[in-house]
């Protein structure tokens, strides 16, 4: 299963919404129903497992309001969007690359499965709002 391969890139501070669809290896798009997603940001790969991971440096999730919204179950569609508050207090200096996971459990079964594994690279803001 796969959903994006590359670098995530958004300016420290800003609200940003990317659109996903989860595909097979037949490049069929993979239902989404009943499905939960989790996707974590993290300054070091964590061992283990990307979920439930306490060092994470902020995660997004299809739990209700918390910033991961599957808007087209059957064509495998969801939004992953993150807040400006998820990178507002981030120290960026320069750019800086963290490390992100994105991670799904559908409907039967019992250990979530990498969807994608990437650089989500954080741009420093140059003009600061009043």
């Amino acid at each position: 299963m796969a959903v994006y391969t590359g670098a995530l890139e958004i300016y420290r501070g800003e609200k940003k919404t990317w659109q996903m669809t989860v595909t097979g290896s037949d490049s069929a798009a993979q239902s989404l129903t009943s499905a939960s997603i989790l996707f974590t940001v993290a300054s070091a790969i964590p061992a283990g497992s990307i979920s439930g991971d306490s060092t994470a440096t902020f995660a997004r999730s299809t739990d209700s309001g918390c910033g991961i919204t599957i808007t087209d179950a059957s064509a495998g569609v969801f939004q992953l969007q993150v807040k400006k508050s998820n990178t507002s207090a981030l120290d960026v200096g320069t750019v800086k690359d963290y490390s992100y996971g994105l991670e799904i459990l559908t409907s039967g079964e019992t250990e979530p499965r990498v969807l994608a594994v990437g650089i989500f690279r954080i741009l420093p803001d140059i003009v600061r709002a009043a």
